[in-house]
């Protein structure tokens, strides 16, 4: 019985990325334990979301089953399903 070959694996290093759709590319195909003696621990790192307030929306109990109803297709809350939706109305309103 043979033994399986070693494979030449060459090194890989993290690239430079030019947009965050390429370090997704990157990421969805490579495991980043691959990579444990590239990476450096981030200090003082603060993830800041926009501020976003609070409406109120009155809609008819059969209308709000409905935007559930997609929501739930979809795999969103139904309310980021309105707003996804209020963006591109507003986008289209440019």
């Amino acid at each position: 019985m043979r033994k399986p070959r070693k494979r030449a694996t060459a090194r890989v290093r993290i690239p430079d990325f030019r947009t965050d759709a390429e370090a997704a590319r990157f990421w969805e195909r490579n495991d980043v334990s691959a990579f444990a003696g590239e990476l450096e621990e981030a200090q003082g790192v603060v993830f800041a979301r926009p501020r976003k307030e609070v409406v109120t929306l009155r809609l008819e109990r059969s209308l709000l089953q409905r935007l559930r109803a997609v929501a739930l297709k979809r795999g969103l809350p139904y309310s980021a399903l309105i707003r996804m939706w209020v963006l591109e109305r507003l986008r289209q309103a440019r």
